[in-house]
């Protein structure tokens, strides 16, 4: 089976026979009875599917077919069956609005099995690249086994930057229009550029869904995102509105990670992207997933004033350094935003190195963080940003396992962690602690034979030792080493040059001391540190140890492309000023568009200083993987 991601226990069989058999048999092995249709490397696929009758059963053979025009299912009762390598290849296609998804689905009692979709792309932000997009109306819809790759936005345009959006898989329900009982099923979602839209969503008057057993990686925004309130029109009737939400799901038995908008440039950096995102949507159970290197684990939250997201159970989850943001997050950002209510999690295993396990935002009505293993290695287990009123936080009822005292609420069980356990390859962690948490979290089996999975082949298993009240410098990060497992491997080295505009000084230890003194208020020039040697797969960050001559001195870090500069923000306190005159580490993720090396900027905070001198001392580059 190429894609396998199955619980262990008595879903393991149920899961051999639901999915993954028709990778094992040849199509004469499982031809159903009644009307079929044969399809073979070199036909029109999209031609002899589109025109199918009702009731066909449609058998594709192994081999690449390059994407012409949609595949559109209006009749229903279809059924298309793929051979194992059945691909749909959409790579040098100019997408226009008419073509921009390469399979619809609009007719009742749809099933697609092991049809593969890749390489649709565009640099136009006028148009929306779709691997597979579920229409209004439809009815009993199963996408299953396929793997959905390289789509997305190719982002061309700046000017337009923040227009851009994509899709791997959308289920876009109108709200005169229902779609029930969907189920996507053992899919791979990977390596998608997504602007401002989401690898796997279920959009709108949704009703009666599954998402499960998926793995969904290596994207720039929302992995799984379960949305309502986007389509609401004062032209429709209030009750119209009121199902505009996706509702009545399940979202289990999921393995997500990787997820991040920090390389996304509509997102100018800021890392915000959900691994497993509710916004708007209702009556939704997620439930033994695992969640690992998001920017933010699992999150419920509205983005619609005066609009709730409610009645979500989240239960038996492992959420594994979800450290962009924080593990998890509740309700609206601001009070522009909705809220989050009546809401349970239980029984989540919550890991992280950084930031916050547990972020509070616009809350409301009762609901319950109880029962589940908070474990933070070096920041506070919760945070309550001030969208959060102290009366909505009375009325949620917080008791949990935390790995260190906090003021933050009464009725937590402090725990002696001595040791964390991560596999992430077989999606578990073992906590070695005064308690026996081995029921708590996902329990889920994860082969990796999915196609590309080159990230989990090289995990290892690794043992971090925790202490229960470590304390960690503000605005510093540990440095994880890389592993030696290759002699000839060659190790990164750096090197700082800076225009005549800086006096500059070596230092002991190799430090250097940056001096200048601004001419003008918007005399900005970079400081330039170039990269030799950065191996992507061997090391994900730089961490730069600067100090300032000054507090509040302004401290800019960016890509080398003067055109399209990206801002690492996020680093210092007050719109990147740096809050201290101690020793400060920034730590930067190494992508394809910083690893050759980046600018750093310096600057004054007022017109009262920046004529006097400043310094910025630069200690140390190394680099490491997180």
């Amino acid at each position: 089976m190429k894609k396998s991601i199955k619980r262990i226990g008595s879903f393991a069989l149920a899961s051999c026979i639901a999915f993954g058999v028709l990778s094992n048999v040849s199509l004469g092995e499982v031809r159903a009875a009644g009307t079929t249709k044969d399809v073979y490397a070199g036909d029109d696929i999209a031609a002899i599917i589109n025109g199918a009758a009702d009731g066909t059963t449609i058998y594709v053979h192994a081999g690449e077919y390059k994407y012409k025009t949609p595949i559109s299912i209006k009749k229903n009762n279809i059924s298309v069956i793929c051979e194992e390598g059945t691909v749909l290849n959409g790579e040098n296609v100019t997408v226009t609005s008419s073509n921009e998804s390469m399979v619809k689905i609009y007719g009742d009692n749809v099933v697609i099995d092991n049809l593969d979709v890749k390489g649709l792309k565009s640099s136009d932000y006028n148009v929306v690249p779709v691997g597979y997009r579920v229409c209004g109306g439809a009815d009993h819809v199963t996408i299953k086994n396929c793997e959905v790759y390289n789509i997305g936005c190719d982002y061309k345009d700046k000017s337009n930057i923040d227009e851009y959006n994509a899709h791997g898989i959308i289920v876009s329900g109108d709200v005169k229009s229902v779609i029930t009982d969907v189920t996507i099923d053992n899919c791979h979602v990977h390596n998608l550029t997504l602007g401002q839209s989401e690898s796997l969503v279920l959009n709108g008057n949704v009703d009666g869904f599954k998402v499960i057993n998926n793995l969904v990686e290596n994207n720039d925004n929302i992995g799984i995102d379960l949305i309502g309130y986007e389509k609401q029109s004062s032209k429709n009737t209030a009750e119209q509105n009121e199902l505009d939400r996706a509702r009545n799901g399940k979202v289990e038995n999921n393995v997500v990670r990787n997820i991040s908008s920090g390389s996304n440039p509509t997102y100018h950096g800021s890392k915000c992207a959900g691994g497993i995102y509710v916004d708007g949507g209702t009556l939704i159970e997620i439930k033994n997933n695992y969640v690992e290197n998001s920017d933010i684990g699992i999150e419920l939250a509205s983005e619609h004033k005066g609009k709730v997201t409610d009645y979500i159970t989240v239960t038996n989850n492992t959420l594994v350094k979800n450290q962009g943001f924080n593990a998890i997050s509740i309700g609206g950002c601001e009070k522009k935003n909705g809220s989050t209510g009546n809401c349970t999690f239980t029984k989540n295993i919550v890991y992280n190195e950084k930031n916050h396990c547990f972020n509070f935002q616009q809350i409301e009505g009762t609901n319950e963080i109880t029962d589940n293993v908070f474990i933070n290695t070096a920041s506070d287990v919760y945070e309550k940003e001030s969208a959060c009123s102290s009366d909505a936080l009375k009325n949620t009822k917080i008791s949990n396992y935390i790995s260190r005292k906090t003021s933050f609420t009464t009725n937590d069980t402090v725990i002696n962690v001595k040791s964390v356990n991560v596999d992430s390859e077989k999606c578990i962690v073992t906590i070695n602690s005064d308690k026996d948490f081995s029921d708590y979290g996902a329990k889920i089996d994860k082969t990796n034979e999915a196609a590309g999975n080159t990230d989990a082949d090289k995990t290892e298993e690794t043992t971090t030792p925790v202490k229960e009240e470590e304390k960690t410098e503000t605005g510093n990060t540990n440095t994880t080493p890389v592993e030696e497992d290759d002699e000839d491997a060659v190790e990164p080295t750096y090197k700082i040059s800076a225009p005549s505009f800086y006096t500059v000084k070596k230092l002991s230890g190799g430090a250097q001391q940056f001096t200048f003194k601004k001419t003008g208020k918007t005399n900005w020039k970079h400081i330039t540190v170039d990269f030799t040697d950065v191996d992507l797969d061997r090391y994900n960050k730089a961490y730069i140890t600067v100090q300032a001559s000054r507090k509040d001195l302004y401290l800019g870090i960016t890509n080398k492309d003067e055109d399209d500069p990206i801002f690492y923000r996020n680093h210092w306190s007050g719109n990147s000023k740096v809050g201290t005159t101690g020793e400060v580490t920034i730590a930067i993720d190494l992508t394809e568009d910083n690893c050759d090396g980046l600018y750093i900027y310096c600057d004054a905070t007022s017109s009262s200083t920046y004529k006097k001198s400043q310094k910025l001392t630069i200690k140390s580059i190394t680099f490491g993987r997180e």
